[in-house]
């Protein structure tokens, strides 16, 4: 996730720094709700699959049209985050836990 843009949009310092534990983090349980569907979804959890308690839990905060959108919206952005890092499209921060590639980028390969 971009930092800059982040803080741009209200996410705190504290909350970027609180989303690899947001289950202890200072997020409503909305927000939470949220967050453990992208960890599910990102298969970042221990047990990825939507079960009846986590769409329980999405539908006390989210209509299922809301739902469906917000899973969309989050499988999108993952889907592109995927690509850019495959495709070494995007600038790295300090800590990313990703290694740069050995190869070149594919622009730099175009005749």
């Amino acid at each position: 996730m971009n930092t800059a843009s982040s803080r741009q949009h209200g996410i705190t310092d504290e909350e970027l720094q609180a989303l690899s534990s947001f289950e202890t983090g200072p997020f409503s349980e909305r927000e939470k709700a949220a967050l453990r569907l992208a960890s599910t979804l990102a298969h970042t959890s221990q047990k990825p699959v939507v079960d009846e308690a986590l769409m329980k839990q999405l539908q006390d905060f989210f209509s299922d049209g809301e739902i469906v959108e917000l899973s969309m919206v989050i499988a999108v952005l993952i889907g592109m985050a995927k690509m850019l890092f495959a495709f070494d499209w995007v600038e790295r921060e300090d800590y990313c836990p990703f290694p740069q590639p050995q190869r070149p980028s594919m622009v730099q390969n175009r005749k």
